[in-house]
């Protein structure tokens, strides 16, 4: 990294919402029901200058390493971000609702859960 790249901060108060439909258009309807698009949390913010354990941005300071605490490097850091987000919950329903075993051993053992000695 250095200065003039892009780093990625995650901006809580930054809210886009998906785009109302014709449909709703043409009935009046001024917002959309639909919630915020969590893609758009992630602002880019270009390095502007650096001390020696954080990269400053026009945003706020980011630290050079470790425990990025709501900040991004890499654009495929935020992917995968969004890619959990929106599905983790859907892997957990689709877990909840296995009967197999072995499948939640297997789950169980990938996500180092200990089920003590059972």
């Amino acid at each position: 990294m250095r200065v003039g790249d892009t780093i990625w901060l995650f901006d809580i108060n930054h809210r886009e919402y998906s785009a109302l439909t014709p449909e709703e258009n043409a009935i009046g309807k001024r917002y959309s029901s639909g919630g915020a698009i969590y893609r758009s949390y992630w602002v880019p913010c270009e390095i502007k200058d650096e001390t020696s354990r954080s990269w400053v941005t026009n945003r706020g300071k980011a630290p050079k390493r470790g425990g990025h605490d709501g900040w991004a490097f890499c654009k495929s850091e935020v992917d995968d971000d969004v890619w959990v987000n929106d599905h983790r919950y859907k892997i957990v329903r689709v877990l909840q609702s296995c009967g197999d075993a072995e499948v939640i051993r297997e789950v169980a053992g990938l996500l180092g859960y200990n089920t003590g000695g059972m």
